[in-house]
């Protein structure tokens, strides 16, 4: 018989739908399901490429707009939208060529909320019946109140993802959803395969010293930022392992690192913004966490308990002026004592769970949907 396939459409917005995506192709490439990667932008498919998968690209009309603080620009992001659903040729060519991809795939992932694909669980097409939905909780809710919690736009959302064969919400809140049809998981991340002391060698950290991982996405491009960071840590002591594509051409910085979990594992500190990847890896690996924040709805949604629960492993930095005195003060607030617990066990059971939620789909009968 021939191997399942699914169509999995990841916008390049941030990186963690495509990591999630590449991840959950090697997960399920070890049991029997072949996946097929789709995304929004050539930088975005040279990121997949860099873990040895192919990706297609869709056509680049559709993006989020963010500044180079990774300040969501509202007003750009809105007038693009618009244009891209309404306008002759963009959002409907996008969808026909999604359905021709998607001939033969028993499942199309829209991971997360692009438009074609929302599209689609409105309408009665051919891939309606097929539609999985992929998105992190505090996300949804960013999309939804876009434009206010309540009124025509939240409502569209709410029924595309009510009339898709399923939703995976990815949250850290504890037990089953209450919403029918939907499937809640913790974020899904890759598993470190080398010990500790292998990478903290391999990054040059010396006897004794301190390493920093940084992971920036690519809407951060504001040098100032960087330089804020750089010195901060270089004046507490760490080596830095520096990941950021905004920053690729800066010394000391690379664009991207396939095992970045690894160094992430490695570290004696973890500084990114509040994605829930991040939070998930801060969280399950016990290292201690510097969380950037900026004006991006769904990582302030991230933020509040992360503010209001904040320990002595944790604290939170607002990109602004005097940033770097600001970076000081939280760094020698951190504490950077107590035990790591082994990852490994946590990790597979998590990866488990995303196949099986996902393989659990491919064996129902394509029966939803009114």
């Amino acid at each position: 018989m021939a191997r399942p396939r699914i169509l999995w459409l990841a916008v390049s917005d941030g990186r963690g739908h495509l990591m999630r995506a590449q991840l959950m192709r090697q997960l399920l490439a070890r049991v029997g399901v072949d996946v097929d990667i789709v995304t929004t932008s050539d930088d975005g498919a040279a990121f997949v490429a860099s873990f040895g998968a192919p990706c297609a690209v869709l056509s680049r009309d559709f993006g989020i707009h963010f500044d180079g603080q990774q300040n969501l620009r509202k007003a750009r992001t809105a007038a693009g939208m618009f244009a891209y659903v309404l306008a002759p040729g963009r959002c409907r060519a996008d969808l026909r060529w999604l359905e021709r991809r998607a001939r033969g795939a028993a499942l199309v992932v829209n991971d997360s909320f692009h438009p074609a694909l929302l599209v689609a669980g409105l309408g009665n097409g051919a891939l309606r019946g097929r539609l999985v939905q992929v998105y992190g909780e505090t996300l949804r809710r960013a999309v939804q109140g876009f434009w206010g919690a309540r009124g025509p736009y939240a409502d569209a959302v709410a029924r595309a993802l009510g009339r898709s064969r399923a939703c995976i919400e990815h949250s850290f809140a504890d037990g089953p959803s209450p919403d029918a049809g939907v499937i809640r998981l913790p974020p899904l991340f890759a598993q470190p395969r080398r010990d500790r002391a292998a990478v903290r060698a391999a990054l040059g950290v010396p006897a004794g010293g301190r390493l920093a991982t940084i992971y920036l996405n690519p809407y951060f491009r504001d040098p100032a930022l960087a330089h804020a960071l750089e010195r901060a840590l270089a004046a507490a002591g760490f080596t830095v392992h520096a990941v950021g594509e905004g920053f690729a051409s800066r010394p000391g910085w690379i664009a991207r690192d396939p095992a970045l979990v690894e160094a992430v594992t490695a570290a004696d500190l973890f500084v990114s913004a509040a994605g829930m990847a991040s939070l998930g890896q801060a969280r399950t690996f016990g290292v201690p966490f510097l969380a950037i924040a900026t004006a991006q709805p769904e990582q302030r949604a991230n933020l509040a308990p992360l503010r209001a629960a904040a320990g002595p492993r944790c604290r939170v930095v607002d990109v602004g002026p005097d940033l770097e005195r600001r970076l000081a003060t939280a760094l020698g607030e951190l504490s950077f004592t107590g035990s790591r617990p082994d990852p490994r066990h946590a990790v597979m059971r998590l990866q488990a769970r995303w196949v099986e939620a996902v393989t659990g789909l491919l064996r129902e009968p394509q029966e939803k949907v009114s």
